[in-house]
């Protein structure tokens, strides 16, 4: 089972953070967010920009191992190209799609990542979920995307209610799926315990 915190910084400390029982890492990569991870400036205009680990690799620095946590990017309507560095510069195991992507879309960029560039990167889609009809939303991306996020970003008081009118039909998902909340550790287990095979894991902030 996937447990994703989002909102982590590559510098952070990442074996506390996978003490808590997080085992993947939410690397937000779009350009409004409080949490984005920057990328060092190549300084040139026809060299991109990159990583720190990537600088390290460059300048043949040795870096202490870290704790191995799987990697998600998160991006909203970003170009493909963008999307490419950052899968390469930050060895991302997973590019999660937050925005109005279409599945034509992913569709191409998959071609374009594997198997050249990244061969085993999985692809997810995000649904925001305010209601029961923002589920059908998802099925354009039933075969497209390796899995659907299904993600709740109201207050508590209101997710817990609209987890109760959709968790029924989420739960039944024909596709692999994970469910983004601000869930208890209890609360999870609950709902996996409901839940059938397809359910993979569960994300949410690190600031919830």
């Amino acid at each position: 089972m996937i447990y994703k915190k989002d909102g982590i910084q590559p510098q952070d400390d990442l074996h506390a953070i996978a003490l808590q029982g997080t085992n993947a890492m939410g690397l937000d990569f779009r350009l409004d967010s409080d949490q984005l991870v920057k990328m060092i400036s190549s300084r040139a205009g026809i060299i991109p920009d990159y990583s720190r680990e990537r600088l390290a690799t460059a300048q043949d620095k040795a870096t202490k191992p870290v704790e191995r946590l799987l990697r998600v990017g998160i991006f909203a309507d970003e170009m493909p190209q963008s999307i490419v560095t950052r899968v390469f510069n930050f060895d991302l195991d997973v590019v999660e799609l937050r925005g109005e992507e279409l599945p034509t879309m992913i569709e191409n960029f998959r071609r374009t990542v594997v198997p050249d560039i990244q061969p085993n990167v999985k692809i997810w889609k995000t649904i925001t979920v305010c209601s029961v009809d923002d589920l059908s939303r998802a099925k354009p991306y039933y075969n497209i995307a390796d899995a659907i996020v299904f993600r709740f970003e109201t207050d508590g008081e209101t997710v817990c209610s609209l987890l109760q009118t959709t968790m029924a039909e989420i739960l039944t998902c024909s596709v692999p799926f994970l469910i983004d909340a601000p869930l208890t550790a209890e609360q999870q287990t609950a709902i996996a315990e409901h839940a059938n095979d397809n359910l993979i894991g569960f994300s949410q902030n690190i600031l919830s």
